[in-house]
């Protein structure tokens, strides 16, 4: 993802992540039922979600006035909103297969609404939510210009993601729109995988805490002269610093810990890898999470709180 669009969305952060009757949202084209059903199995597995997802079923009836009318099948009940777009959305190639858009807009409730009917969706739903910040949101939808076309057509699938931490988040800007990231990058990677034909067997879990009960996310610093093996900075880059950042570029930043490094019977040191907090060097400022990459165990402390 590009300066321009990154800065985009730290802004649209800075502006909106506290109104909670704005959406900050990423929809993944192009998606196919292996790569939907291969995500959604992976999220599933997951069972440290702040929500206990369950599937959704409704029905969408899009007035001619621009009014969405959903409802609710178990229950009947009916409810009527406006989605009105805030900003112009931006649309991002992040895979070789998927273009990601990225929006933000607003939406109202309204009265009932009693103008034609020109589309139909057949929507089940499920939604996962992340530390009551951002919502996955996997969707099997059948549409038509009909409710016969809707209930018999060909299923279609949508991925969301969008942030629902409005209430309650005291994260920085910068921390949310790298988060948001992140997540799509994982997806996209999941979906590429399962396009190259490797999405049957299931990636090793990461071991999120070390035995001495360091956790993922927590801040951590470097014992002097310790270099850091770096990871591409995005699909299609190269590594920072030709793989390795040095130890006395590495000593200037802050850190913050990940996951440990599989060892594979390997029989080396235990290895961790953690990832950058925003920083600056040379005059350069990074944003969060830019450099990545893995250093021994033991070369990594707990940083002391600020």
């Amino acid at each position: 993802m590009g300066d321009m669009g990154r800065e985009q969305l730290v802004w649209w952060f800075e502006k909106y992540s506290r109104n909670p009757g704005v959406e900050i949202e990423a929809r993944i084209k192009n998606v196919n039922r292996a790569g939907w059903e291969a995500v959604f199995k992976k999220l599933s597995s997951n069972k440290a979600w702040s929500n206990t997802p369950a599937e959704r079923y409704t029905r969408d009836l899009i007035h001619s006035s621009g009014v969405r009318e959903t409802v609710e099948v178990s229950t009947r009940s009916r409810s009527f909103m406006r989605k009105n777009r805030i900003v112009d959305p931006f649309d991002v190639q992040l895979s070789p297969s998927h273009t990601v858009r990225f929006a933000v807009a607003s939406e109202d409730q309204c009265s009932e609404d009693d103008t034609p009917v020109h589309t139909w969706r057949e929507k089940k739903r499920t939604t996962f939510v992340h530390k009551e910040l951002f919502s996955f949101e996997l969707t099997r939808v059948k549409q038509g210009g009909s409710a016969h076309e809707a209930q018999y057509g060909p299923e279609q699938f949508e991925i969301e993601l969008e942030f629902c931490g409005q209430r309650g988040s005291v994260h920085k800007k910068e921390y949310l729109a790298e988060s948001m990231i992140m997540k799509v990058k994982d997806i996209l990677r999941q979906l590429e995988e399962v396009a190259a034909g490797g999405g049957d067997a299931p990636a090793p879990k990461r071991q999120r805490t070390t035995d001495d009960g360091l956790s993922e996310g927590q801040p951590v610093r470097l014992q002097p002269g310790t270099s850091v093996l770096l990871e591409s900075a995005g699909p299609g880059l190269p590594a920072p610093f030709g793989g390795e950042m040095p130890a006395e570029l590495a000593g200037k930043v802050s850190w913050a810990f990940s996951h440990v490094v599989p060892d594979n019977g390997g029989g080396g040191a235990p290895q961790v890898h953690i990832m950058s907090l925003p920083c600056a060097l040379d005059a350069r400022r990074y944003p969060l999470f830019y450099f990545s990459g893995t250093v021994p165990k033991a070369s990594m402390v707990l940083s002391p709180p600020a």
